[in-house]
């Protein structure tokens, strides 16, 4: 466990924690969330934030948890996340974390924090980012999305793709014909012609 922790703690990834410690990835992510719950138990003294409480939380109860949110408690958590982020060292999960959380809860305020990670060396963060990106539409995001659909990482443009088609912007109908013309995957060329199509016929 110990060592599950100490890689955790460095900014390792579920997946890379368990290649290296040839471990099932639910196992650790498992291991993972009981050493967070048995941190937070040890230390009664200290209130567990909303940020803290989620962060422990799996996929499906995050939704569930954050659809019953009062404006009060999202106003709380901003300013949990704001904190946080200020940081200069976080790790891998965290970092999804907050940006999946930005993008489910629309934080618009907290923007610049996916903006800074928009360029991050993790396929897995970008493509979240981008994910994030297009849910909140905030026309700043555009040049970094147009960035993202010239990504080297196949699944990292088409998250982009995806994203950038939500927003109007100039010269849209060339970037996305331009961009069809130097794609090289399959799958990201037949997104790219739905996008054409309604761009055209929109």
């Amino acid at each position: 466990m110990d060592n599950v922790w100490d890689l955790y703690k460095s900014g390792k990834s579920i997946g890379e924690i368990a290649a290296r410690l040839e471990l099932d990835p639910a196992t650790v992510e498992a291991m993972i969330i009981d050493k967070k719950l048995t941190t937070l138990v040890s230390h009664p003294a200290k209130e567990v934030t909303l940020l803290e409480e989620i962060m422990v939380m799996g996929k499906a109860q995050r939704l569930e948890f954050i659809e019953d949110l009062s404006k009060e408690e999202i106003h709380t958590l901003e300013n949990e996340i704001k904190l946080l982020t200020s940081k200069e060292n976080m790790n891998y999960e965290d970092i999804v974390s907050i940006v999946w959380i930005i993008g489910e809860l629309k934080l618009v305020n907290l923007s610049e924090f996916l903006c800074r990670h928009s360029s991050s060396n993790n396929g897995n963060i970008q493509r979240i980012v981008y994910s994030s990106m297009g849910k909140l539409l905030n026309d700043r995001f555009v040049p970094y999305l147009k960035m993202g659909c010239k990504s080297n990482g196949v699944q990292v443009r088409m998250y982009a793709i995806k994203s950038l088609s939500k927003y109007d912007f100039d010269h849209k109908n060339k970037f996305f014909m331009d961009l069809f013309k130097k794609e090289t995957n399959m799958r990201n060329q037949d997104i790219i012609k739905l996008i054409l199509e309604e761009v055209n016929h929109g």
